[in-house]
């Protein structure tokens, strides 16, 4: 009976003795970035189709684009307003 009192608490001393697992660290995410000059009038339009691609926006502002001659949606001075957004989304997500 004392031989088997003995290698139970041999056994219960290796358990506690052990130390406990470690936890798995996961690599850290890769990110690609772009950025889009979206209009006013087409912004919920764009932006719910870039969604869709896994883009998630990060930045945004509001820009006067009739100001810059060189925008793909420059109109005239009045005063055309997009929003200048970056996303990102995880590298390989790409759908």
């Amino acid at each position: 009976m004392k031989l088997k009192l003995t290698i139970i608490a041999v056994a219960l001393m290796a358990v506690g003795c052990t130390p406990p697992p470690q936890p798995v660290t996961p690599a850290p995410t890769r990110w690609e970035y772009k950025t889009v000059d979206i209009p006013d009038p087409q912004l919920d339009i764009q932006m719910n189709a870039l969604g869709a691609q896994g883009w998630e926006a990060v930045y945004a502002r509001r820009a006067d684009i009739a100001a810059d001659a060189e925008s793909p949606y420059h109109v005239d001075s009045r005063g055309d307003y997009a929003y200048e957004i970056m996303f990102k989304r995880p590298i390989g997500q790409r759908q």
